[in-house]
């Protein structure tokens, strides 16, 4: 792990083509029919790291799970293609991916998170 998970955590969720932040109380809740992008920065030193995870639901569509991949870049290209861009499938979390969230992630098997 590139450190404990203690950086700085920013997630989005993908909706329209377009990445919508996550409120608060929502970080760590993931749901199988949506694509998140979780935007974190660690610190080496006086040196801010960054990476993008892409979180990809088993039951998200086509248009969305592209979409993920091409806001990942968008993301990255603000940042002078700096961060390092990683693929999560569902159920396949790595372990620093899951210290982001401090033992507090949950992942719904369908179903998405965006307002109805």
């Amino acid at each position: 792990m590139v450190d404990d998970g203690t950086g700085e955590v920013n997630v989005y969720r993908v909706e329209n083509n377009s990445l919508v932040e996550v409120a608060d109380n929502q970080r760590g809740i993931f749901y199988g029919g949506d694509c998140y992008i979780v935007f974190y920065t660690y610190m080496t030193g006086n040196v801010p790291n960054y990476l993008i995870y892409i979180w990809q639901g088993r039951h998200a569509g086509q248009d969305e799970v592209t979409a993920s991949a091409y806001l990942a870049v968008v993301l990255d290209r603000q940042f002078n293609d700096e961060p390092t861009q990683i693929l999560v499938t569902m159920g396949k979390e790595p372990m620093h991916f899951m210290a982001m969230f401090k033992g507090k992630m949950l992942v719904y098997e369908g179903g998405t998170g965006r307002n109805q």
